[in-house]
């Protein structure tokens, strides 16, 4: 029951995540489960209920096996996420730092 609680914690926390990079999320999904069809993910858009229920119609495999599954898969987004956020974060530190470099420029020249 733990494990069930787990998942549940961790999709709570994942959903956002999920529904916002759906294109990536659908390829995941049918990494994992190739006979997945676009139709059957575009009707669930998200709702892992939904999803769980037909990769069980499709594979028999077990809601327990699924929720492995998906907890490993929610990982890998995470991780592309907060890699995705660090990559803007240092670009970001780069341009101020290069304007930061320019305005110092402009001020010797103007002094």
């Amino acid at each position: 029951m733990l494990e069930q609680e787990k998942f549940k914690k961790n999709f709570m926390v994942n959903e956002s995540i999920i529904k916002g990079k759906w294109k990536e999320t659908k390829g995941a999904l049918q990494r994992l489960w190739g006979n997945l069809t676009d139709d059957e993910l575009e009707k669930a858009k998200g709702d892992f209920t939904s999803i769980e229920g037909t990769i069980q119609k499709k594979y028999g495999e077990t809601k327990e096996s699924i929720q492995d599954k998906l907890s490993h898969m929610f990982e890998e987004l995470e991780d592309k996420v907060v890699q995705a956020k660090d990559k803007a974060s240092n670009t970001v530190d780069k341009v101020q730092a290069s304007v930061a470099k320019a305005t110092e420029n402009v001020k010797d020249k103007l002094s």
